[in-house]
């Protein structure tokens, strides 16, 4: 393990604890019940112009062509970025969700 990234609390009450480990060589497989999908992100995108971006009070992180990641894992990967990848502090906690992610 590398380290923790803050706790992220989700409008659902949920509490998200983010892992930064080194995986190696290991391809990643998503639970059908909770996952649908699975993306492979160089960690150059995570760093590109426009990563991230702001619509209104709303975090977006375009990570690829049609990958648009919202909070709260939105909010985990910025701060991932700009802490393990950029070398600065960031805190996420009050990153606002989109409606929608709160069901």
């Amino acid at each position: 393990m590398a380290g923790l990234l803050d706790d992220f609390v989700t409008d659902s009450g949920f509490v998200i604890t983010p892992v930064v480990a080194f995986g190696g060589r290991q391809e990643p497989v998503g639970d059908p019940r909770e996952v649908a999908s699975v993306h492979a992100v160089p960690l150059e995108r995570f760093l590109a112009p426009g990563v991230p971006r702001w619509r209104g009070d709303l975090l977006q992180m375009p990570l690829g062509t049609s990958i648009v990641i919202h909070a709260p894992t939105g909010a985990i990967l910025w701060q991932f970025a700009e802490v393990a990848l950029r070398g600065r502090e960031q805190r996420v906690f009050d990153v606002a969700q989109p409606r929608w992610t709160r069901t």
